[in-house]
Formats: C-alpha cells, sequence, structure tokens
C-alpha cells in the first residue's frame, strides 16, 4: 500500500544547490495525467502527497493541482526554499489547501546557504517566507539537508527553528550516490542522542536516516527510552520503500526520491499502473542506502 506520494511536477528551479541529487530532464507530466495518479494512489490509502524535486512554486500547473487534490482530502505538503513566497503566493498557498510548507535552510550563516544555494539573498528570502506564511496562517517548517558544510551547526539550525516561531524541523542526511558518510558527523549524532531523551521538545524534529537505528536501539536496550519512543524513532529512521512512491517531472517512477532505480514511465501508454502495488514482491524495488564508515 503506497501511503506517501513524493510528486515532482516539474525540473524548473531557481537555484542551483550544491547537496541537489536531481538529475534535470524534460518535464512531462499534466495535471490530468498527475491527478489521475494521485486519485487512483488514495482510493488505495495514499495519505499524504509531497510536492518536490524542483522548485514547485515556479510551475504554473501546481496550484490548480493542489486544488484539486484537496478535494481528495489528502495531506499535501510543499518543500520549497522560499524564495517565490510573498504575500500573494502565501495566500494562494493557504486558499488552494495546503497543509504545511516545509522552508530549506541550510545553514545560520546567510553567507554559507547563500554558497550552498548559489543565489545572493537566499537565507534572506527564506526568512521571509517564513514570516509570510505564518502571517497568513499556513503551517510551517524547516528543512536541513546535513552535509559536512553544516553539521557542526545543527544545534544552531534547531534554535533558528525556535526563534522563528515554527512547529517542525526536518532533517535529512545527504546521499551520493546512495552512500550516507558516517565518518565526521560527530556533532549531528550528539545532537540526536540528546533530542530523542528529551521528553517535551519545543519542536518536533524528524530524522530520516537509517544510520541511526543502531543509536535507538542501544538507548532503548539501556533503559532510557521506553517502548513507544523506541518504535515511534525506529519507525521513521527506516527504509520505506514498500509504501512509498516517487514520480519526477518526466514520469519516471521511484520508490523513493533519492532512489535512481527507475520502476517505469507513467507517460508511457503501456505503463502498468500494478507496479504500485508490488513494493513488498521484488527485492530490487528496496531502496538500500550503503553506509560507509
Amino acid at each position: 500500500m503506497i501511503l506517501t506520494l513524493h510528486l515532482g511536477v516539474s525540473y524548473q528551479c531557481n537555484m542551483r544547490c550544491e547537496h541537489c541529487f536531481v538529475h534535470k530532464n524534460t518535464d512531462r507530466l499534466d495535471v490530468k495525467t498527475m491527478l489521475q495518479t494521485i486519485r487512483n494512489l488514495s482510493e488505495k490509502g495514499l495519505f499524504v502527497v509531497y510536492y518536490t524535486f524542483g522548485e514547485p512554486t515556479l510551475a504554473p500547473l501546481w496550484l490548480p493541482l493542489v486544488r484539486q487534490v484537496r478535494k481528495l482530502g489528502l495531506v499535501q505538503i510543499l518543500m520549497s526554499n522560499g524564495y517565490t513566497i510573498d504575500d500573494a503566493m502565501a495566500e494562494a498557498i493557504q486558499e488552494a489547501g495546503v497543509s504545511r510548507v516545509m522552508i530549506s535552510i541550510d545553514h545560520i550563516l546567510p553567507e554559507e546557504h547563500d554558497k550552498n544555494r548559489g543565489v545572493p539573498g537566499a537565507h534572506r528570502r527564506a526568512l521571509a517566507a517564513i514570516e509570510t506564511l505564518k502571517k497568513h496562517c499556513v503551517p510551517v517548517g524547516i528543512a536541513t539537508t546535513i552535509t559536512p558544510r553544516n553539521v557542526d551547526v545543527i544545534s544552531h539550525i534547531y534554535h533558528l527553528a525556535e526563534s522563528c516561531g515554527v512547529s517542525s524541523v526536518s532533517f535529512l542526511r545527504e546521499r551520493k550516490q546512495g552512500r550516507i558518510e558516517k565518518e565526521g558527523f560527530d556533532p549531528y549524532y550528539a545532537f540526536f542522542d540528546r533530542y530523542i531523551l528529551q521528553k517535551q521538545p519545543s519542536i518536533s524534529v524528524q530524522f530520516h536516516d537509517p544510520t541511526l537505528l543502531g543509536r535507538i536501539d542501544a538507548v532503548f536496550h539501556e533503559g532510557r527510552i521506553d517502548r513507544d519512543t523506541y518504535e515511534k524513532w525506529s519507525e521513521m529512521n527506516r527504509c520505506h520503500c514498500q509504501s512509498t512512491l516517487a514520480i519526477a517531472p518526466n514520469g519516471d517512477v521511484m520508490r523513493c526520491n533519492l532512489s535512481q532505480h527507475i520502476l517505469g514511465n507513467i507517460c508511457d501508454p503501456h505503463f502498468n499502473p500494478s507496479i504500485f502495488e508490488e513494493g513488498g514482491k521484488h527485492e530490487y524495488f528496496i531502496c538500500r542506502s550503503i553506509i560507509s564508515g
């Protein structure tokens, strides 16, 4: 059963991030194709749609799609760099029915964020987007890809999120050709170890990192967290390829937006939609991150 869909409406992007893993291609999806796919998946359990890949707000077809998906009652989450989000866009996002917007913040230092994004003023515009979305009553969070360039400031990013008054933070480990590096990430692991033991953290933090599973097991067996907490963190960080689907703007279908293993293309007239339901039947569908170190 597919519960989560990562949907790329367009490869268009106004930034050139150093950590970007998207291989640009030609946009092929239209509203009709995307909506029909989402409708079919929703009838079989789909719960949440993430709009990602390029910068969705640059695509004219994105808001019309969101308005239609809203009628299906699904959770819709926009992943954005925030650069285009002014009052008019924030109002449109709120009216269209977006459930949450995650704004990318790469660093607490504006110059470091802008360098990584390749756009002067990107950090300032991202923070401004957060305030604008809050003003229009749109739930907003911060999304950060953890790399060697920002691992030392992960605690500061968390405190920045607190000061911005956002409700959640998402930390995603950088993948390089499917590989997660372990060496050199001590500040990241130290932050996780502290956070997982908090009883009532001020902000909800999501981690997406299978290298954390061993640490979760350790603190549970030491009796430092209860079983409910253990199951929550284990579920969050294990691979969800059997309940996740990613569709690129050119129509390519993958089990995970971090995977390059293409299962088919929904724009192909011979595409077999039963592939959506076969996550547990074929081992090659499973996205396995290679952990070094």
